[in-house]
């Protein structure tokens, strides 16, 4: 078992747990992806969170609910749930056995709400990025269910700090973006009824 998962099974919530499915957050597609045929890929970040949840729901045997539809209105062609499920079709499971989609949501409190119908269990193993569980959380909790957070993608270096550590780079000021984008919404969402 992961760690992340063994934390996000373990304590009093076994009996729960037991019968909870993965639910992965998606976070964003390239849309007519060359690479992909001209057809929408996921993300580095939602991939990640992809693979993680899949090797989650491998190793506790629960069903998989990827959750990411179209962000932006009559943009994409395709939803993120349709790269998931072109991704895990690919290397992972060639029917895509297990494997739920939600390709309506397009946002994190869309993402609790559309999971919650699918899920048709009281709790969920909840992957997505460190960074956005606090907010995911409060989203899912909002909707009535128990969340057993299994996170991943984290952007803290747990390494020995060096001097180029402490340099501005394009990867410290998008990390610092998605740290204000989340704290603003933490607020909202905890505001929100």
């Amino acid at each position: 078992m992961t760690a992340g998962a063994g934390g996000a099974a373990g304590g009093g919530a076994a009996g729960e747990a037991a019968r909870a499915p993965v639910v992965v957050l998606g976070g964003g597609s390239v849309d007519r992806s060359p690479e992909e045929g001209m057809r929408a890929s996921l993300c580095p970040e939602p991939e990640k969170r992809l693979v993680y949840g899949l090797k989650v729901a491998r190793e506790l045997k629960r069903p998989l609910i990827f959750s990411g539809g179209r962000t932006w209105q009559g943009r994409e062609i395709e939803s993120e749930a349709d790269a998931a499920r072109t991704f895990i079709a690919r290397y992972f499971v060639a029917k895509g056995g297990g494997v739920s989609y939600d390709d309506q949501s397009r946002t994190t409190r869309e993402n609790a709400r559309f999971a919650a119908r699918l899920s048709g269990s009281p709790s969920v193993i909840l992957v997505t990025s460190a960074y956005h569980m606090p907010r995911a959380v409060l989203s899912f909790r909002k909707e009535g269910l128990s969340v057993l957070p299994a996170p991943t993608d984290y952007k803290a270096n747990r390494s020995p700090y060096t001097i180029a550590d402490f340099l501005p780079t394009s990867e410290a000021f998008a990390n610092s973006y998605k740290a204000l984008h989340e704290y603003l919404g933490l607020v909202g969402y905890s505001l929100a009824r």
